[in-house]
């Protein structure tokens, strides 16, 4: 089953690669809405979109979501 997150807009699902992280995230507290909004920003790197495009605050919410990923896969020994 696919793991699926809301917006306030729309809903995403979330891909197998990044579910652990979704839990993560939940775990620690975040809103669902913050936790979605953090998977498609990983994502987005992932598929090769680079950090510092876009708006300021778009560039803050890019760096924001891969440092909280690099967190996590530090903290899996990865």
């Amino acid at each position: 089953m696919v793991m699926r997150l809301k917006t306030y807009r729309y809903e995403i699902a979330v891909p197998p690669e990044l579910e652990e992280f979704a839990q993560y995230l939940l775990r620690l507290g975040y809103k669902e809405e913050t936790t979605a909004k953090t998977i498609e920003e990983v994502r987005a790197i992932l598929n090769g979109r680079p950090l510092d495009t876009g708006a300021p605050s778009t560039t803050k919410r890019r760096r924001n979501a891969w440092r909280r990923y690099k967190e996590f896969l530090a903290l899996r020994g990865e």
